[in-house]
């Protein structure tokens, strides 16, 4: 374990010798492993580009099973074996490690395994919580109904009090809870949105509360979950708040992935024009979802008046960063930027405009976009 560690940490790529040999040690010692070495080993493999055999693949999640099993389970360590999973088989799309995808666990494996945790939700401290949640969505898992349920109410007793948080000094030492920080939050509701989930209104709630004056603290993805969530769940979000986002958002623009990019479009569409182009890519992997997006679509038109135009440098970074993402993007998606671009102004390239059957998807954005505020005035 010393080795992996130390390698993953610098980020050395193992010579072809060494790369045979470290799956066949961890191999050998998997059963002195702790729950959460098993997580670090398969993350410290991930991170290096070197992938488990089926029998070392076998073994993790055999002794993962057992473990959350166990009378000794915790959520933190159910949380790491999750989490690990998650970044194997999914690595950050701009990540600058060799790190490679590793086939997914079984569904049937991963709805075990999830079932399993159900009786560990309500002792779960924040940290734990939002990285179940999180990697679940990853995963592209949706657990059952009886399941989201108890994370829900699990995840309502870690919200405090207000922005301050005033609860976790009021409680008597000891008795104090560990409350969601804003990145905990901002995963959350994220993940709960892409699980189909229906929302949660204290959480959306508290995550726009709390990320005001704040969303610096976040991560470029988080960014994107945040605006996508909140859109999703039909927040008009206030004109200060986003222009808070656009500031925050536009350097990282270029980090983001693809389907994080079109959720940032969708949410922007939704914000700017009193109506959302469709469902975002990502908003439809889940039929439950997909579902919900026009009555999210409602909410917004029938509150009022678009919010002003997105800045001019977010304009632009968007701009830059469907250039880069294009070839990943789904064609509606690059329809649905081009639509926010162009009614606010902003060209986008030429090597945009050449997408197939852009034109034509382009003109169902607008005229869907045109429907949705006349329905919106008229509601008003």
């Amino acid at each position: 374990m010393g080795i992996l560690s130390a390698l993953s940490s610098l980020g050395t790529v193992p010579s072809p010798d060494l790369a045979a040999a470290l799956p066949a040690a961890l191999r050998a010692c998997l059963d002195d492993l702790a729950p959460h070495e098993l997580s670090l080993a398969l993350t410290h493999l991930a991170s290096l580009g070197l992938a488990p055999d089926e029998q070392l693949m076998g073994s993790f999640l055999s002794r993962a099973a057992a473990a959350v099993a166990s009378t000794k389970a915790r959520a933190a360590d159910a949380a790491d074996v999750l989490h690990a999973l998650a970044v194997a088989t999914a690595p950050a799309a701009t990540s600058g490690s060799p790190a490679q995808a590793l086939p997914p666990p079984p569904a049937e494996w991963l709805a075990s395994y999830t079932a399993a945790t159900a009786r560990l939700l309500q002792k779960a401290d924040a940290a734990s919580l939002s990285r179940i949640a999180w990697a679940l969505a990853r995963l592209r898992h949706t657990p059952s109904a009886s399941w989201l349920s108890a994370f829900s109410a699990a995840a309502a007793a870690r919200l405090g009090s207000h922005y301050m948080d005033a609860s976790r000094y009021i409680a008597p030492a000891g008795q104090r809870p560990t409350l969601f920080d804003l990145p905990q939050l901002a995963d959350t509701v994220w993940a709960l949105a892409k699980l189909g989930a229906p929302a949660q209104r204290d959480l959306t709630q508290l995550l726009l509360s709390k990320s005001h004056d704040r969303l610096s603290a976040l991560s470029p993805g988080q960014l994107a979950g945040a605006i996508w969530a909140l859109s999703r769940a039909g927040a008009k979000l206030p004109p200060k708040w986003l222009a808070q986002f656009g500031t925050a958002a536009a350097p990282v623009l270029g980090q983001l992935s693809a389907e994080e990019l079109a959720d940032v479009m969708w949410a922007l569409g939704m914000q700017h024009s009193g109506a959302a182009e469709g469902d975002s890519s990502s908003g439809s992997m889940h039929k439950a979802a997909a579902a919900g997006a026009g009555s999210s679509t409602a909410a917004a038109a029938a509150g009022g008046a678009a919010a002003a135009a997105p800045a001019p440098a977010l304009l632009r970074a968007l701009a830059g960063a469907l250039n880069v993402r294009l070839g990943e993007l789904r064609r509606e998606d690059v329809a649905a930027g081009v639509a926010l671009m162009a009614r606010h102004g902003q060209a986008p390239s030429a090597q945009v405009m050449q997408v197939r059957d852009l034109a034509l998807l382009l003109l169902v954005c607008l005229c869907a976009c045109c429907r949705g505020c006349v329905e919106g005035q008229q509601s008003a």
